[in-house]
């Protein structure tokens, strides 16, 4: 789909004043994040899974009986463990048979009742994802949540749960690599780092999701790489209403956005910058793009949550034109980052 200009993505914006900033830079921190869980091998909020099991459908799970304590390889990290109101999908109460046939369904993504679920559990996971990593206030009403080497995955709770009339599911990140993100792997986390310190540098550089290019190119953020994505956000949460159709506008007609709009853009991803970076570091700047959930209008694909457009908010050089960052910047607060000058043709 269509993004900004080379010349607004590689150079710097002229920012604008808006009042919605405010209220996003006085929520983005927040000391309410789940603790570890005292028993790492029950599950709960902050643990860690390392297998994965196929499922009614046909398709791969987490298994949520392969815990292990986060400081071993794994391949999931639990963020939620939320319970399931059957009525809020038009169900009543299930017999032993019906329980199996609903939870195949379920599981069944593309079934009318596996829809439903899905809309329903990324409202949960996303928001409680968001209030995880410590935003609050305006910053989580707008739903916003980190961007990393990961996918969501969501997990029905097990059958013994739904019998004992329990039903629920599980959210949690799935560690992920390669060029579109799919591939997973194993990740180790450092004794006592929760998702509470995933803006820092706590947390390992191969969590982090970083663009060798403006066009999205994936790359290690230990190589040189243009930006470091952040956030995702509902951009019409964070931006007026007539910044989001002035985007639609300019991206309808012209293919590029207007310098207006770009500058509303940046300057809503800058008020995320503190939470990820710390304050006043001249030597960075805010990007932000379309992100690829809702804008369908745009030749996006329609968001399972109404109403929702995503805004993917990154860091670069405040030179971009001219250096590229290497390493992880979150964390970095107000040193200067490691760069290295973009090498011609880039």
């Amino acid at each position: 789909m269509p993004t900004g200009s080379p010349a607004h993505r590689r150079g710097r914006a002229m920012l604008v004043t808006m009042l919605l900033v405010v209220g996003l830079l006085a929520s983005c921190s927040s000391d309410d994040s789940p603790p570890p869980p005292a028993d790492p091998l029950t599950l709960a909020p902050g643990s860690c899974l390392s297998d994965t099991t196929a499922n009614h459908a046909g398709t791969v799970d987490a298994d949520l009986e392969s815990l292990v304590p986060c400081t071993e390889p794994h391949l999931f990290l639990v963020y939620e463990v939320a319970d399931l109101d059957l009525a809020e999908l038009g169900l009543g109460d299930l017999d032993a048979e019906q329980i199996a046939e609903t939870r195949a369904t379920l599981q069944d993504v593309t079934s009318e009742l596996g829809q439903a679920l899905t809309t329903l559990a990324t409202a949960t996971c996303r928001s409680s994802l968001s209030a995880a990593v410590g935003f609050d206030g305006a910053a989580l009403d707008a739903l916003a949540v980190p961007v990393g080497s990961f996918a969501h995955d969501v997990t029905l709770t097990s059958e013994e749960d739904w019998t004992d009339g329990k039903p629920g599911f599980v959210c949690s990140l799935s560690w992920r690599t390669g060029e579109d993100f799919t591939e997973r792997t194993e990740v180790t986390l450092p004794e006592g780092v929760t998702l509470a310190d995933w803006f820092s540098d706590d947390f390992p550089t191969e969590t982090r999701r970083c663009e060798a290019t403006p066009d999205g190119a994936p790359t290690p953020c230990d190589d040189p790489h243009w930006r470091q994505t952040a956030v995702s956000v509902n951009a019409n949460a964070v931006l007026a209403a007539e910044t989001v159709q002035s985007l639609r506008d300019s991206l309808s007609y012209q293919g590029v956005w207007s310098p207006e709009a770009a500058a509303a853009v940046d300057q809503v991803c800058a008020s995320f910058l503190p939470i990820a970076l710390g304050d006043d570091n001249d030597a960075l700047a805010a990007r932000g793009d379309l992100g690829s959930q809702g804008w369908a209008d745009l030749g996006g694909t329609t968001s399972v949550l109404p109403g929702f457009d995503e805004l993917v908010c990154g860091v670069t050089a405040t030179d971009s034109a001219g250096l590229n960052l290497v390493g992880d910047v979150f964390g970095s607060g107000s040193a200067a980052p490691t760069t290295e000058p973009v090498s011609p043709g880039m």
